[in-house]
């Protein structure tokens, strides 16, 4: 996929997910000012509704003054008569159809219903007249139970959910406190006043004040059922980027191996056409008769030959990053023999350069469980990169110490050292430091990527110090026997 399509669906997709997390918060917002406005009207419902249960519960405490609370259920007058005597009416009907009963009965039960009404209309009197006779000589305050009504009102909320403590405050006409539950709740909350109890044609009335944390668990309990949506958008969100980071990954990787492949390519034509223009020129009857001209030409085909080798060992350490299984081959070597031995190896091409190559073997324990070929060729790798990042005279010391358990080897030299944005990444397989020109400096990006993965293999690691223009300096540690 090229990289013009990439930054497109990426943009789609950002575009998309962005859209779809703006309408996530447009709809939560909506539905919390709805239950918040939800909120508010409940509560007045239930003041309205325990102030009209106040009020009918003030008549019939009148009624049950005036009748009686045992007298209650035996107020109303028989509208029937107790007994009809169905046979004589049934005889009478058949001896006399124009002298029937039924008359008599309908003008018993039009007698009952007057009796019944004018006693309602009198109780009825006497409950308004009490009523306007309180009214006019008992306000509100004085009539109302404060600790009851505040009780009623918190079952009221409990039976609509809302089951916060909340703080109950009365005012009268002239916002003067007459009750208050003293109930403590957070700076940030939200009232709801409500004038009850007025009356008609009368000043006569009072304020009740509601006041609620500003984090309702009324309106918790909906915010949570939008929780599991939101949570599904941001996995969502989180699981394309991270499979847009490793298309990225992968991407750039490809472009990388790509790059490899045609340096190896490159690399692998030179030798060969070096040792098939030898060996054509071998066949030269004038060439076979020169034996000076022919340890030339054996010299071209070993050290081209030499050359090939090294770049099919390069290509095999990239197998070693596929391999899933160890290939280590431990065993017990003494580490400052190893590096002695690899300085003195390495000081002829050093002293070529007009180098100097420095050991100071300080590690007492210097015993550890390696694999002696490759972890030579890991303090071999570094030696060699430290010495094509050099620039000037080449001066590199390679030092051993113990640290409590561990074992440590430094490889420093004076190079052009590594820029910051590009430590993260010199441990990436393929992956070169530029220097001006990509290709300046041969290679393949494979060296620092196979001595990590050698170490990490040893159960040990790589970590690396690095000042540009000034130099660079790996430290490898260990665990020593």
């Amino acid at each position: 996929m090229g990289k013009i399509k990439i930054i497109l669906l990426v943009s789609i997709v950002t575009i998309s997910l962005l859209t779809l997390m703006a309408f996530q918060y447009v709809l939560i917002n909506k539905t919390v000012g709805f239950y918040d406005d939800m909120f508010v009207k409940v509560v007045e419902r239930v003041l309205k509704d325990v102030e009209q249960n106040t009020k009918e519960e003030d008549v019939e405490a009148i009624i049950y003054e005036y009748i009686g609370i045992d007298n209650i259920y035996n107020y109303h007058l028989p509208i029937c008569p107790k007994k009809i005597d169905t046979i004589s009416v049934a005889s009478k009907w058949k001896s006399n159809r124009n002298n029937i009963s039924i008359h008599k009965l309908n003008n018993q039960l039009s007698d009952n219903y007057k009796k019944q009404y004018i006693l309602n209309k009198k109780l009825t009197d006497k409950v308004f007249a009490k009523l306007m006779a309180e009214g006019t000589t008992k306000d509100i305050v004085s009539r109302l139970d404060f600790d009851k009504f505040m009780v009623r009102i918190k079952n009221g909320l409990v039976e609509n959910k809302i089951t916060d403590d909340f703080l109950f405050v009365a005012y009268d006409q002239a916002d003067r406190v007459i009750f208050c539950n003293n109930q403590i709740i957070d700076k940030k909350h939200r009232t709801i006043k409500v004038r009850l109890f007025e009356m008609p044609n009368s000043d006569d009335y009072i304020y009740i004040s509601l006041s609620f944390p500003d984090k309702s668990l009324y309106n918790n309990q909906f915010v949570k059922a939008l929780l599991p949506t939101v949570i599904v958008s941001m996995l969502l969100f989180v699981f394309v980027a991270i499979t847009f980071y490793f298309l990225l990954v992968q991407k750039r990787d490809a472009d990388i191996k790509s790059d490899f492949l045609n340096n190896m390519t490159h690399e692998l034509k030179t030798p060969i056409a070096s040792i098939s223009l030898a060996s054509q020129m071998l066949n030269d009857e004038k060439v076979s008769k020169s034996p000076e001209f022919l340890g030339n030409l054996s010299n071209i085909i070993k050290a081209e030959t030499q050359r090939l080798n090294v770049l099919v060992d390069k290509v095999l350490q990239t197998s070693i990053f596929e391999s899933q299984q160890s290939i280590m081959n431990l065993k017990e070597v003494n580490i400052n023999e190893l590096i002695d031995s690899v300085v003195k190896n390495f000081s002829i091409k050093v002293n070529e350069q007009n180098g100097r190559i420095t050991a100071s073997l300080n590690a007492e324990n210097p015993l550890a469980m390696v694999d002696k070929l490759h972890f030579t060729n890991v303090i071999y790798n570094l030696l060699e990169n430290s010495m094509k990042y050099t620039t000037k005279d080449v001066i590199l010391t390679i030092t051993s110490w113990n640290e409590k358990e561990d074992l440590c080897i430094s490889v420093e030299d004076n190079g052009i050292g590594i820029k910051k944005e590009d430590l993260k990444y010199i441990f990436d397989r393929f992956y070169r430091v530029s220097t001006g020109n990509l290709h300046n400096v041969k290679g393949f990006g494979l060296g620092l990527a196979y001595v990590k993965k050698i170490v990490k293999e040893h159960h040990g690691k790589i970590s690396v110090e690095s000042e540009f223009g000034i130099g660079t300096k790996f430290v490898i540690q260990i665990p020593c026997i």
